[in-house]
């Protein structure tokens, strides 16, 4: 063996061990629990209750599905009742080098989907007669959106997980109130509850049992 391959011998060797290191040092973290069971920690504050339920797919890919239940909104009129309920499937992508699905940050696109109902009184004038009132009213809102969000999640004792996001998308809702009378008050029409489309918004943080 001569001086030359005596040099590449050495370069070859030392690389191969630096391969080695760095592949240690990228030793990827990884979870045997595939499914995980989450209550949301945000939707108390908007008088509701939601619930999530997300699957692993492939190493960096899962499927999460949610729902809420709405009984009252938080307001400053004790006379008005909103109750409902809505849907949000979404697909994670974990962008993460060093961890597996479930954990890491992630980007998810989402649907969603939204149906309530309130009881109000709404305020009406009449020009005519220079006269107000109240009168009880019952109303009917869907939404369908569709958009994406931005988040972290944290697996903790290979059990308990924590994940905070908060995104942005496009909607599109209609109402059963006829909002062309502007002599009287409307309970739906205006943000989050927008007639016709516009942008929602969507941030949360749950956490929650891998199973």
């Amino acid at each position: 063996m001569n001086t030359a391959q005596a040099i590449i011998l050495v370069l070859l060797i030392g690389l191969a061990n630096c391969n080695i290191a760095f592949a240690q040092e990228k030793e990827i973290i990884s979870y045997e629990k595939k499914n995980i069971i989450k209550v949301n920690l945000i939707s108390p504050i908007l008088s509701s209750f939601s619930m999530g339920y997300e699957r692993v797919i492939t190493p960096n890919q899962s499927f999460q599905v949610s729902f809420f239940l709405q009984d009252q909104r938080f307001n400053f009129s004790p006379q008005d009742e909103l109750k409902g309920f809505g849907i949000v499937p979404e697909y994670r992508f974990y962008l993460s080098e060093r961890k597996e699905a479930p954990g890491g940050i992630f980007i998810a696109p989402f649907l969603s989907y939204r149906n309530y109902k309130a009881n109000y009184e709404s305020y009406s004038f009449d020009p005519n007669t220079g006269m107000s009132s109240n009168t009880p009213r019952t109303a009917k809102y869907e939404n369908i959106g569709l958009g994406f969000t931005v988040g972290a999640q944290w697996i903790f004792k290979k059990k308990v997980s924590i994940d905070v996001w908060g995104g942005t998308g496009y909607s599109i809702g209609k109402s059963d109130e006829n909002s062309n009378d502007p002599n009287r008050s409307f309970y739906f029409g205006d943000f989050p509850y927008q007639e016709g489309g516009g942008f929602l918004g969507r941030i949360g943080g749950t956490i929650g049992l891998a199973f």
